[in-house]
């Protein structure tokens, strides 16, 4: 055999050796895991009790974190879509008042268009069956900003947002509990509140924004509205092709500032604040503090977890240790001491230790 193969065949001898020597070493530890553990139940359902709370908190938190933040929101346009809200100085709102979206669809060139919604609830009457719901009514702007299509039906024209007309898009988890899943639950209509509406459309599973409702409905048109004031609606806009986000802040700012000296008794002390880009909850600004502190209520659970398995751990081992030490010290003095002689001793404090130390070493 030439020298090159007898090395590379010596070689291979070599590393399967020491491979079969470190897995042979595993399941020697593994083996002697396991009956540590079955030898003391208690100290085992401890640990991993105390473990598994730790990690399921934290575990939580991030999902909700991943879900919230993280996660980009399933939307073609969302890299262009950013929130608009008044801020003062004082208080943080992420909502702003009828003047404001006019004026910024009158005066704003950074967005292709600026949309409105807010929130509402209520019940939800299908034949008999009677559901407590979220909705959310949306203007002519927001479904065509999105980018988003119905599994079913279609979304509000521009003379059904305006003529505020009795029509409703329902979610794919409403369609399937109050209309079995029929294609035919188009056309039916259902009662909200105290009216009732057609349903026009059927949103893919998992839709929604900002928050997950069940029922969108016509926002009225902004102008019908008595207090103009009012923060009543959560603003998106959809920034132009080539515009960045820099010159859209600014321009809002410019808006907010004309705003403020046209009308200093509304917008006294108040700001226009544009935020970066969309989540799947556009006000996230406003959680995140909350979620970060949660996070980290988490994050301490489990280390506080670990520190007490590791002191757990710990105390066991020094249980073990000074329970050797009593027996030799026992059989030294020719003594025939009770097996847990170190546990009285341990729990008896540092004088007791000390007496053992002593004696041990003389």
């Amino acid at each position: 055999m030439p020298g090159r193969a007898r090395d590379f065949v010596s070689s291979t001898r070599v590393r399967a050796t020491r491979l079969g020597l470190s897995l042979d070493q595993l399941w020697q530890d593994v083996r002697f895991g396991v009956r540590a553990l079955r030898k003391a139940p208690g100290v085992t359902i401890t640990a991993v009790a105390t473990l598994a709370i730790g990690i399921a908190v934290v575990t939580a938190m991030f999902s909700i974190i991943n879900t919230a933040i993280l996660r980009p929101p399933p939307y073609p346009n969302a890299g262009r879509i950013v929130g608009i809200a008044e801020n003062s100085t004082f208080y943080t709102f992420n909502q702003a008042s009828a003047s404001t979206i006019q004026a910024l669809r009158a005066g704003a060139r950074s967005f292709e268009r600026v949309g409105a919604y807010d929130h509402t609830s209520g019940l939800v009457v299908v034949g008999g069956n009677v559901r407590s719901v979220d909705a959310t009514r949306v203007d002519s702007a927001v479904f065509p900003m999105l980018g988003v299509a119905p599994a079913l039906g279609r979304v509000f024209t521009g003379n059904e947002i305006v003529h505020h007309a009795a029509v409703v898009v329902i979610s794919d988890g409403l369609w399937r509990s109050q209309f079995g899943e029929s294609r035919s639950a188009l056309g039916k209509s259902l009662r909200f509140g105290q009216e009732r509406y057609t349903v026009i459309g059927v949103m893919r599973p998992g839709f929604g924004f900002d928050t997950r409702s069940d029922v969108w409905l016509p926002l009225p048109a902004l102008e019908a509205n008595t207090d103009q004031r009012s923060l009543d609606y959560f603003l998106l806009g959809e920034l132009r092709a080539g515009v960045s986000r820099n010159q859209a802040r600014a321009e809002v700012a410019t808006i907010g500032r004309q705003l403020a000296r046209s009308n200093p008794a509304h917008y006294r002390d108040v700001h226009l604040d544009m935020q970066d880009g969309m989540t799947n909850n556009l006000n996230w600004r406003v959680m995140l503090p909350a979620f970060l502190l949660f996070f980290g209520a988490g994050a301490m659970v489990l280390l506080i977890a670990c520190g007490n398995v590791a002191n757990l751990m710990l105390m066991r081992a020094t249980e073990r240790q000074y329970l050797g030490r009593s027996r030799r010290w026992a059989s030294t003095a020719g003594i025939r001491s009770p097996p847990r002689t170190s546990v009285n001793l341990l729990k008896s404090g540092r004088r007791s230790v000390g007496v053992s130390d002593t004696a041990f070493r003389q």
